[in-house]
């Protein structure tokens, strides 16, 4: 996954949150750091066979897992001003609860930036056609 826009497309940058797995995003640049953003989501299971194999998640759930995280990463970065999370990185766990239950987890993490478009410096280009 190279990259997930919020709510599928960006309108302006102004009015949408891009999410890149990448440290930078090419034509803009990072006019500040906002900090360390996560967003978390899981679901409870319950296990009743001896052979984990068979009971694993289907990908259908870890992408409603993923989507649920992606969402509560864009909302806590947008609280913090920000057009962008830069850096994104994805988690899966399983986690062993109590009475033959598993926790299927999905964290994704990143930094919250706010970008700008990089200048064009349009003087050495017009030169060159003189």
């Amino acid at each position: 996954m190279d990259s997930h826009v919020c709510r599928y497309e960006v309108l302006r940058l102004s009015e949408e949150l891009i999410l890149t797995t990448l440290d930078t995003v090419p034509g803009y640049r990072v006019s500040r750091v906002l900090g360390l953003v996560t967003g978390i989501a899981e679901v409870r299971r319950e296990v009743r066979s001896p052979l984990p194999s068979t009971a694993l998640p289907g990908s259908e759930v870890i992408e409603d897992l993923l989507e649920e995280a992606l969402d509560d990463l864009c909302e806590k970065a947008r609280d913090l001003g920000a057009n962008a999370v830069v850096g994104v990185r994805i988690c899966v766990s399983e986690l062993t609860a109590v009475a033959g239950a598993v926790v299927d987890v999905v964290v994704v993490y990143g930094t919250a930036v706010v970008l700008e478009p990089e200048k064009r410096d349009l003087s050495s280009s017009t030169s060159s056609l003189t």
